[in-house]
This record gives C-alpha cells, sequence and structure tokens, in this order.
C-alpha cells in the first residue's frame, strides 16, 4: 500500500525583517535586512515552541526554506530569541573546534541560528 499526500503550505506575503546573527569569535552581533514569508500556521510544536515554516528571500530573489520558531511563553520577551541563538551560535563554535582537534572521522555541529525581527 502506498499512501502519498501533498500538503500545501498558506504562506503571508513578504516582510521586510532584520537578521541578527552572533558571531562567536569576535563576540558580536551582525545585522542584516533581508525579506521573509512564513507560513500562516505552525506545522509542529515542542514543549516550549511553535515551529512554522519559512522561507527568506535573497537578494536575486533564490528561496532559501527555513523554520521559525516562536515561544509559546513570550514572558521572557525578545532578550529570550537573542539568548537562544547565541546559546547555539557559542554551541557551533566549540563543536567546530572540536572537529578541528579530533582524530576521529565523526564530527559534531549545530545548525546556524539567527534572530529575526520584522
Amino acid at each position: 500500500l502506498v499512501v502519498s499526500a501533498v500538503f500545501v503550505v498558506l504562506m503571508d506575503s513578504e516582510q521586510r525583517a532584520v537578521k541578527y546573527t552572533y558571531d562567536a569569535a569576535n563576540e558580536n552581533w551582525t545585522k542584516t535586512k533581508t525579506l521573509v514569508r512564513f507560513a500562516r500556521r505552525p506545522f509542529e510544536e515542542g514543549g516550549m515552541r511553535w515551529v512554522y515554516k519559512m522561507d527568506e528571500i535573497d537578494s536575486s530573489g533564490g528561496i532559501i526554506p527555513s523554520v521559525a520558531k516562536i515561544f509559546k511563553d513570550e514572558s521572557d520577551g525578545a532578550g529570550a530569541y537573542f539568548d537562544e541563538a547565541m546559546t547555539q551560535m557559542v554551541a557551533e563554535s566549540y563543536a567546530q573546534e572540536f572537529n578541528r582537534k579530533s582524530p576521529s572521522h565523526i564530527k559534531v555541529a549545530f545548525l546556524p541560528v539567527s534572530v529575526l525581527v520584522t
């Protein structure tokens, strides 16, 4: 039995956003302008966050498929997003350092994370 399904994700129109990315090596945030498009409804959820499909639109009009995670409890404010992103980017820098020093063929990595403000 083969079952296939087609899921149509309704995306809102493009929005301007500011993208903040933490550079762990220099211990600072970079800020760039970008265009994004979010799904209208989350496609998944975890214990703390809703997960939305998202497209980032690059300067040539190319689409970068991504996800956006939104905290269910907003009581910590915007700072919680920056703390989470910084933690993940610092973890990625440690993973890369580990990989350079490890003789093992097994590598460790963390996905890059940014904070988007629309």
